[in-house]
């Protein structure tokens, strides 16, 4: 056991990361950690809900003013933000930190306050860690990761989907509206330019299709000047109606975006809807040659710990005996990848590398096919399997009738054979056929807002199959991530859906459960079964 006690002092430990932060930070055993702000009620009412082993004292302080250097800590974070209206108070934290020896961190996400920080940490006599928050913390570890740190530099582009489970506090609100409209490094004026992306990382399900926006970030102070940022809130109705303001300020026919700051953080509050997922991917090399990416998605309550992990690993790093050299500390060179993913592990936060496989499959799921059991991988590989299926109707008439029209199969058990061909376009033929009842379907990979998803016609029917890997890499799970009517995008709230994954059963043969349903229409059928390659049934030849 460590017997070091180590002091943290987190200044607005209660606010919206710092709260995040201190929660971590209480499973750590020797941690003394002081959750700092100018009310050390709010932090004390946030202590009482926590019950960890470490230490958790509230303490009052105002960052705005020069701090007491006879309180002696090992480090010091400062979460308040927005840092962009830090003006002359920016330096009385880094004073403190040099004055009493203790690391600095910083959650910046400006890239004027981290330029900043960078010549002042020529001076200083210990660790600075600025901007070290998913830009540049995380963004650099995956740059270096992927190979952006070996021999010439290459481009990066990251952008951030935060969570609407989260509503974004008016802080990052003001920082993003500090740069709408405003030109950014590269000559982009902030908000006004848009991409399409899917998050995805390998095995897991795919977010939607979003349109992200250009802001700034310190990454192009931190990792390459050629660093883009891009980021994606929820809902994309608001965010299209920011993209638009912007352009406007741009152009003068609006005053500052800042101004509105206060009527967009209450109508963002109060329109917290969206995917309850929070994502990232970054993108290294350039787009036109050879680019590699890597992808995370947070689930539910776990986004917003994102921003927040790589200060706890540096804490945690810190109180297990390892120390760094003074001036600026930058992640990927000098705090690698492998530091933060054992937090992502403990968060239960998909993430890793996609990779272009040769497969439908194998390349909707982004490099994760090869971890599934053979008998899985063996099926979507094509041919010809036999076996036994027992077919569930739902019982609304209206569920009936569309069941027909898509040609689902009777209820009843039945004897099954599919087969499966893959044409020279790469799209997959399956027929299956229940005791004379033929079902056809095809299925291509996805393209455009259907990226990354698998998408299987019925007919003039389409729907859009987003793919990922369950239960320690045993099970593929199908979920609906849209659909449409002779190519035309239809409804996602109206689109079926349901229980559907394939598995490997007890005596190793592949096994399917599917369970749909259409909303107004309940169940419209369920089957569930076993199939085997047709050549495991044929006797083998004797001589």
């Amino acid at each position: 056991m460590n017997e070091h006690v180590t002091k943290v002092l987190i200044i607005g430990g209660y606010g919206t990361f710092g709260q995040r932060l201190v929660r971590l930070l209480s499973d750590i055993n020797g941690l003394h950690v002081f959750v700092a702000g100018r009310r050390a009620d709010k932090a004390a009412a946030l202590i009482a809900t926590l019950s960890g082993p470490a230490k958790l004292e509230p303490w009052s302080l105002d960052r705005s003013k020069p701090l007491d250097t006879s309180f002696i800590v090992d480090v010091v974070v400062d979460a308040v933000g927005p840092f962009q209206a830090y003006g002359e108070s920016r330096d009385y934290v880094t004073d403190y930190a040099d004055a009493v020896g203790a690391t600095y961190i910083d959650l910046s996400d400006d890239p004027h306050f981290c330029a900043h920080r960078v010549e002042r940490a020529k001076r200083a006599s210990t660790t600075v860690a600025t901007g070290w928050s998913t830009f540049s913390a995380v963004t650099g570890a995956v740059y270096h990761a992927l190979g952006g740190a070996d021999g010439e530099a290459l481009p990066i582009r990251a952008g951030i989907v935060p969570s609407p489970r989260q509503p974004m506090g008016r802080a990052v609100i003001d920082s993003v509206l500090s740069y709408a409209g405003h030109l950014l490094p590269g000559g982009a004026a902030g908000l006004t330019q848009a991409l399409r992306r899917t998050v995805a990382p390998a095995g897991a399900r795919p977010m939607r299709s979003l349109l992200f926006a250009n802001v700034a970030t310190p990454d192009a102070v931190l990792i390459d000047p050629r660093a883009t940022g891009w980021v994606a809130p929820q809902p994309q109705s608001l965010h299209r109606v920011l993209i638009l303001m912007a352009r406007l300020a741009r152009w003068r026919m609006l005053p500052p975006l800042r101004w509105f700051g206060r009527i967009i953080h209450a109508v963002q509050a109060k329109l917290s809807v969206g995917e309850p997922r929070g994502g990232l991917f970054v993108e290294v090399g350039d787009p036109s040659e050879t680019m590699r990416r890597w992808d995370l998605i947070g689930e539910g309550d776990t986004g917003p710990y994102v921003p927040i992990i790589p200060a706890a690993a540096l804490i945690k790093a810190i109180h297990e005996g390892e120390r760094f050299a003074p001036g600026v500390l930058k992640a990927g060179a000098g705090f690698r990848l492998e530091r933060l993913t054992p937090f992502f592990d403990q968060l239960g936060i998909s993430y890793g590398e996609r990779t272009m496989e040769v497969g439908l499959y194998a390349n909707a799921l982004g490099g994760a096919m090869g971890g599934l059991p053979v008998p899985i991988q063996r099926l979507h590989k094509g041919g010809r399997f036999e076996g036994r299926a027992i077919v569930t109707r739902g019982r609304n008439p209206l569920g009936q009738v569309l069941a027909r029209l898509l040609g689902l199969p009777p209820a009843g058990e039945h004897s099954l054979t599919v087969s499966l061909t893959s044409d020279e376009n790469g799209v997959e033929h399956w027929v299956r056929d229940y005791d004379g009842r033929v079902m056809r379907s095809r299925q291509h990979a996805g393209a455009g807002r259907a990226v990354h998803t698998v998408v299987e016609a019925f007919g003039p029917f389409a729907v859009w199959l987003g793919l990922s890997v369950e239960d320690g890499g045993v099970r593929l799970r199908y979920t609906v991530q849209g659909w449409s009517v002779f190519g035309l995008p239809l409804p996602r709230w109206l689109a079926p859906g349901g229980d559907v994954f394939e598995a490997v059963d007890d005596q190793g043969r592949f096994t399917f459960h599917v369970d749909m349903r259409a909303p107004g229409f309940g169940r419209l059928v369920k089957y569930e079964g076993w199939l085997v390659p047709t050549e495991a049934k044929e006797p083998k030849e004797t001589d």
